[in-house]
């Protein structure tokens, strides 16, 4: 009955978010679904209540050669004020403008350039999630997080020089008066900063772990784990209209989480392992920001189609020691984690724009992530026992992540408490 009762929840869930809103952001925030955060099983309980709070400081990003560069740097080092004129058909306002005040002006580099910079905040993201343990070792899970961000300080410096008349006329007609022409043009896109706080998107998850003791005089345990849920899109979505826009979740897709991994116990307070997950996000149809001409920079595309976005897929890959439960219920681990994420495709609803260059923008692109995870827990099982009223258990964390391509990451702390019952 009770088992009955939990798969109508979920399927009550699912009707509630069930309404379609569309890109996986590059950044390291916590997604609570993450198996190197979860609390241990509390023998003899069948629930888990988990509360988990995290605060992200020391951003970076990481462009398309790994190096790490200012954090509006993520896609280029400058932004082309003049590239995002170009592209447009004859007669229309931007080439107009191009040809007969700015008199099409030469791109050197340098003219009609700016360079970016910004502070980017992370002040919370925390949230909650529920576990229940059913019969043949199957596991169900609800997970919902809440985010708070903040970029801030937005400043585009101008690098046009005036050494020749090209130079004065861009400076005059262009780039001192950005703000003015991006109204012109495009009154919706703006380059100031933005702050979010808001919910991301919920995710169902169902585990399956079985453990197959040895009792060999090294090797005690060996757990199997398997993994499938889905993420429903009830978090808020990238503004297209803000430069750096994050989305909080999967940007108005669903997704799919499907994955497994191996764990080993050696003696008694020693174990680690391999874990692998893969993310499959559902495309869906759009008006976006696209690149129309080679030189665009992502921060000032002026162009807007309907396009269906076909997501790349997202590769998770986990490798963990940990000394378990070695001072009473104290544990400590050390994780090393690597992203991958897909080339990104956008299919036009219009033959007015080259496909080829909408999907070169760097944005569109690969990216990757590399960070180390420093993980401590304490489980107060070893202390109160299993006739406790209360059942907690603490965890502490720490992010380092120390190589990307196209990435925005930050140093995190964080911690969680988990009841049982």
């Amino acid at each position: 009955m009770k088992l009955q009762k939990i798969f109508f929840l979920m399927l009550l869930l699912t009707n509630m978010v069930g309404q379609l809103a569309a890109s996986i952001f590059p950044i390291n925030i916590f997604r609570p679904w993450d198996i190197n955060l979860e609390s241990d099983y509390w023998c003899d309980t069948n629930n888990q209540l988990m509360f988990y709070a995290e605060h992200g400081f020391d951003p970076r990003s990481y462009n398309g050669r790994h190096h790490k560069v200012p954090l509006m740097d993520i896609w280029q080092p400058t932004q082309n004020a003049i590239a995002m004129l170009k592209g447009f058909p004859a007669g229309s306002p931007e080439t107009d403008f191009l040809i007969n005040v700015l008199d099409d002006p030469t791109d050197n580099g340098i003219r009609g350039h700016f360079r970016v910079t910004g502070e980017f905040d992370l002040p919370l993201s925390a949230g909650f999630a529920a576990r229940f343990f059913l019969p043949h070792d199957f596991i169900i899970n609800f997970y919902l997080p809440i985010y708070s961000m903040r970029l801030k300080n937005v400043h585009f410096a101008d690098l046009t020089p005036q050494q020749t008349n090209e130079d004065i006329i861009v400076k005059e007609e262009l780039t001192d008066q950005l703000t003015t022409r991006l109204a012109q043009f495009d009154s919706q896109l703006t380059i100031s900063g933005w702050k979010r706080t808001g919910v991301g998107d919920f995710t169902s998850l169902v585990e399956w772990k079985r453990d197959l003791p040895q009792g060999k005089k090294y090797l005690k345990n060996v757990q199997l784990l398997g993994r499938f849920g889905v993420t429903f899109p009830i978090g808020l979505k990238k503004n297209e209209d803000e430069i750096l826009s994050i989305p909080f979740g999967f940007d108005g897709s669903f997704g799919m989480i499907f994955g497994g991994g191996i764990q080993l116990n050696w003696f008694h307070h020693l174990r680690g392992g391999f874990e692998v997950e893969f993310w499959h996000l559902f495309g869906n149809t759009r008006n976006r920001r696209i690149k129309i001409a080679p030189e665009q920079t992502d921060f000032l595309f002026l162009a807007k189609a309907n396009a269906f976005k076909d997501f790349g897929f997202t590769q998770v890959f986990n490798l963990y020691l940990q000394a378990y439960r070695f001072a009473n219920g104290l544990s400590v681990a050390a994780i090393y984690q690597y992203m991958k994420h897909g080339d990104d495709k956008l299919a036009l609803g219009t033959n007015e724009f080259s496909p080829t260059l909408v999907n070169s923008a760097e944005s569109l692109q690969e990216w990757t992530m590399h960070q180390l995870i420093l993980k401590g827990d304490y489980d107060m099982q070893c202390d109160l026992g299993n006739c406790s009223w209360l059942k907690p258990q603490f965890s502490f964390w720490l992010k380092f992540p120390f190589n990307g391509k196209r990435a925005l990451m930050l140093t995190m702390v964080g911690g969680s408490v988990t009841f049982n019952f």
